[in-house]
């Protein structure tokens, strides 16, 4: 019989303490939680602008009235924004996990929800197409305007559309130049409205004196047409746009050959008979001048070193105007002239631009400028009261309109 042997007792075992687990700080989880904040905010926006620009390309909704089209727009982004804040809450809703929030929590909860839906779906698309609208290029009109001309391009495939995309979209000065002469032959609005496209998007045709001179003859060969677009926009552009210009052979064409080419042009009209042979005499005439001008710019500025504005664009193309007399460019160069905001060269250029399209009684206009301290300013209103006076005694017959 086995003997009993008295049963060991186990050593027992020291358990570890529990060592709690290191949360992280609000402090920590704070750029994690801002990132996540903004994506959901900026998320809905950006997806709305690009579904908006797509159906742009789709429906003409910009052939619509202007301001109706915009608040069409608006409505559109305000809705799809705040659908898709509303999606994304329930998506991460759904990934949270956890027990529900009761109390304090769910009421700081809820207020975050109406925040971001607020603010996603309602404060950022309307700050975009207010920033849209009111938001002004250096070459004249809103981000809208430019925009809606994007969008407006991309629907018209004209042949008028087709030159504008050939002379945008190519590097060569002579295809340029070519290019904005055959839009000049073509003479229709839509013709216009593509040289005033190239004006918008291309900076470069403010650098090269002979681009700006060949888009500034085409643009003023359509006379009124072009007038009521050239003021709108030169009026969108603040006077603190307006930099000292470094041209111009507009300086010398109007001091030495100006008043004899309309002469001229005005001996051409009356002593031709023929309807066609008088066209085709005056257009051997405009191409003559065209190059004169440009002719002149290189001699007093290089071209690689000539660099323009817009105002000084606006200002020359409606001095190259045919019409010789015209009461709203006279009154917008009178108001451009006494505006001590604009740079010298602006209102210099203004002040000859009254006396282009003055008649008799407008001597009156120029002499107020002869008491002004500045030099320059009396130089441009001596010449323009020089222009004047022998347009009225010398040429009678300039002020008609082709």
């Amino acid at each position: 019989m086995a003997s009993d042997q008295p049963e060991s007792n186990p050593t027992p075992v020291k358990e570890k303490p529990d060592v709690p687990q290191k949360r992280a700080t609000p402090l920590q989880n704070f750029p994690a939680a801002l990132a996540g904040f903004l994506l959901e905010l900026i998320i809905p926006s950006f997806v709305a602008l690009a579904l908006l620009y797509y159906l742009s390309g789709v429906v003409n909704l910009w052939a619509l009235d202007r301001n109706l089209a915009v608040v069409i727009a608006i409505v559109f982004l305000v809705v799809v924004c705040l659908i898709l804040s509303y999606a994304i809450d329930a998506f991460l809703r759904g990934l949270r996990r956890g027990p529900p929030a009761t109390g304090k929590k769910r009421a700081a909860q809820y207020r975050l929800r109406l925040i971001r839906f607020v603010l996603g779906g309602l404060l950022i698309p309307l700050g975009l197409m207010a920033a849209a609208n009111f938001s002004m290029l250096p070459s004249g009109g809103s981000l809208m305007d430019y925009y809606i001309r994007t969008i407006q391009t991309r629907l018209t495939n004209t042949p008028t559309s087709q030159i504008g995309d050939a002379i945008l979209s190519s590097k060569n000065p002579a295809t340029q130049i070519q290019g904005m002469k055959a839009l000049e032959a073509i003479h229709t609005s839509d013709a216009l409205d593509q040289l005033l496209r190239v004006l918008n998007s291309d900076p470069g045709v403010l650098k090269d004196a002979g681009e700006y001179e060949a888009l500034s003859q085409a643009v003023a060969s359509y006379g009124v047409d072009a007038k009521l677009k050239l003021l709108d926009i030169f009026t969108k552009l603040p006077p603190d746009k307006s930099q000292p210009s470094t041209l111009s052979g507009d300086d010398l064409y109007s001091r030495y050959f100006s008043l004899p080419a309309d002469t001229l042009r005005s001996e051409i009209k009356n002593q031709t008979t023929d309807s066609a042979t008088r066209q085709a005499q005056l257009a051997i005439m405009d191409g003559l001048i065209s190059t004169m001008r440009t002719d002149l710019s290189e001699i007093q500025n290089p071209v690689t070193g000539a660099k323009f504005t817009t105002q000084d664009f606006v200002l020359d193309t409606m001095m190259r105007m045919s019409m010789s007399s015209d009461g709203d460019i006279k009154n917008f160069a009178r108001q451009t002239a006494t505006n001590s905001a604009y740079s010298d060269e602006v209102r210099g250029k203004a002040i000859l631009l009254i006396a282009r399209f003055g008649e008799k009684g407008d001597m009156g206009l120029l002499y107020p400028f002869l008491e002004s301290s500045n030099d320059y300013l009396k130089v441009k209103a001596l010449e323009g009261i020089t222009n004047l006076q022998l347009k009225i005694s010398g040429a009678p017959n300039a002020t008609a309109t082709p």
